[in-house]
């Protein structure tokens, strides 16, 4: 930190941010869970709700609004169920059938609760871009990863749009998570220019921001590998071994190469579990030169917090391995995956800007100033007064 006081602008700035970024990383969750619970095709709309007397943002709030719901996410299902049954998509599209109209009504409120919380969402992320750009400090200072999170904003939404058409539960939902992750760090980044608007690289640390830098990239793919496997997941019929020599087994070559990337389900599972070892290696390595390199208290502790995370993440790996993925086993892995992967880009942020302290075990208190002494002459005729 620079020592002074952050200015009214930015520190209304900074709480307004903050709120956005727990905003996005409750959206990020709630968006999970709506694709782990099967809820994503619930609504075959997008951005509004069809009924039989027209449009709306809000549930219906009568029993032939539900039914009219209810009977566009048959249609819908019977749609996708036929490209299905001509190979241009996956079963996973069809997302769950519901059991009854109580837990169709369940699924409809959780996924229109995930499309509340991104409109509000929005709307905060707009007037924090448009305050932003109309004052001149903040511009500077935070100008340029506001404008490329709102950017990535508006491709979520209309990427969200999109997938509905094909069943939220797609493949394709890697992209979605891909790009929660890069929204989630231009905003954290913004805050940490707010709070700490130094500009000046810290000299000494080549080696340790690039190693931080890499662990940065490792997490975000793992994140999108992480997507892809559990859309993909249900594919899996067999035990991928734990071995490097099994790629030639799991690529299934006569069915191409869009299907291995985007829908091997075993090729997936194998990817995700030696990326996982590289990240951890990765970070290793990271810990390893950050103890030789001098470093600021927020840098050391956004490294302890990564490493937490990393081993939490590990622990629900093995539990992942050893009784199944759950769809809460797999929210709580996403959600520490996604807390591995900022605290490590929060790390890498302040490697190369945090200044280290300097602070001693015991500080000397300052000794006050010693008065010039008065002439002797002056001494004299003053005792004569």
């Amino acid at each position: 930190m620079n020592g002074s006081a952050p200015s009214p602008a930015r520190a209304s700035i900074a709480g307004w941010l903050s709120l956005l970024f727990c905003l996005v990383f409750a959206l990020n969750t709630v968006g999970g869970w709506v694709r782990l619970s099967g809820s994503g095709v619930a609504i075959p709309h997008w951005p509004v709700i069809e009924l039989r007397d027209g449009w709306t943002l809000l549930p219906p709030m009568t029993a032939a609004g539900w039914q009219d719901v209810h009977t566009a996410f048959s249609a819908h299902q019977s749609r996708l169920l036929g490209r299905v049954e001509r190979g241009e998509l996956s079963a996973v599209n069809l997302g769950r059938q519901p059991l009854d109209d109580a837990d169709f009504r369940a699924m409809f409120l959780t996924e229109w609760s995930h499309r509340l919380l991104a409109a509000f969402t929005g709307l905060i992320a707009a007037g924090v871009l448009f305050t932003t750009l109309r004052h001149g400090e903040l511009r500077r200072l935070v100008g340029v990863p506001l404008v490329a999170a709102g950017v990535l904003i508006i491709a979520q939404a209309v990427l969200g749009g999109a997938l509905v058409s094909q069943g939220t539960n797609t493949h394709w939902l890697f992209l979605h998570q891909g790009n929660a992750g890069l929204i989630m760090i231009c905003i954290l980044c913004a805050i940490l220019r707010l709070l700490d608007p130094s500009t000046v690289v810290q000299r000494g640390r080549t080696a340790l921001t690039v190693v931080v830098s890499v662990a940065v990239v490792a997490c975000w793919l793992q994140l999108m590998i992480g997507a892809l496997l559990a859309a993909s997941r249900h594919q899996v019929s067999f035990e991928v071994p734990l071995s490097l020599f099994a790629v030639p087994d799991l690529w299934q070559a006569q069915r191409g190469v869009a299907w291995n990337l985007l829908d091997n389900g075993g090729l997936h599972l194998w990817l995700h579990r030696w990326w996982a070892l590289a990240i951890t290696l990765v970070l290793l390595a990271t810990y390893a030169v950050a103890a030789r390199t001098p470093t600021g208290p927020r840098t050391r502790l956004a490294l302890q917090v990564s490493a937490t995370f990393l081993a939490l993440q590990m622990v629900f790996g093995l539990v992942s391995a050893a009784v199944g993925s759950t769809p809460l086993i797999a929210l709580g892995h996403q959600v520490l995956g996604m807390c591995l992967l900022l605290s490590v880009a929060l790390a890498r942020h302040d490697v190369r800007h945090e200044a280290t302290a300097l602070v001693t075990s015991s500080p000397v208190p300052p000794v006050p100033p010693v008065p010039p002494a008065l002439p002797v002459a002056s001494v004299q005729k003053g005792a004569h007064v």
